[in-house]
């Protein structure tokens, strides 16, 4: 009778256990989802601003040149070389800190990851642990 009630115990607990991971597994899967949904929007919002103050910055620089070459009187359209020579710098530093501010994003979710995947081993583990601590007592 007690040996019965122990396996019950012990299948009722498996069932318990397959339920929590599924559960568990199912909510990480959802968790990735809307992770890797808010990454594809924090890209896009990047890129999209980026592009913006681009051709701000290319057309602010063109007319603001042409502005200048009126107002010092200067040929060739000096002031307009230089200001685009600065929008074209300006381009280029903001897309080298999108791609310098990403690595270290990727290295951490690369990190989290790692850990990630130690987690489960030692959860199995500590309830490998709790089960038969539990059947001793039961036994006893």
């Amino acid at each position: 009778m007690l040996d019965e009630n122990l396996e019950k115990v012990k299948l009722a607990d498996r069932k318990r256990q397959e339920i929590a991971r599924r559960i568990k597994a199912r909510l990480e899967r959802q968790r990735r989802q809307e992770l890797e949904r808010i990454r594809m929007m924090n890209a896009f919002a990047i890129v999209s601003s980026l592009a913006m103050m681009t051709v701000i910055d290319f057309l602010l620089a063109y007319w603001g040149g042409d502005w200048l070459d009126a107002y010092f009187q200067t040929s060739d359209h000096f002031w307009r070389k230089i200001l685009l020579g600065l929008a074209g710098l300006t381009f280029a530093l903001g897309v080298f800190k999108l791609i310098y501010l990403t690595k270290p994003m990727e290295e951490e979710q690369e990190e989290q990851k790692e850990e990630q995947s130690a987690m489960p081993s030692d959860n199995k583990s500590e309830n490998e642990d709790k089960i038969s601590n539990r059947n001793e007592t039961l036994t006893k």
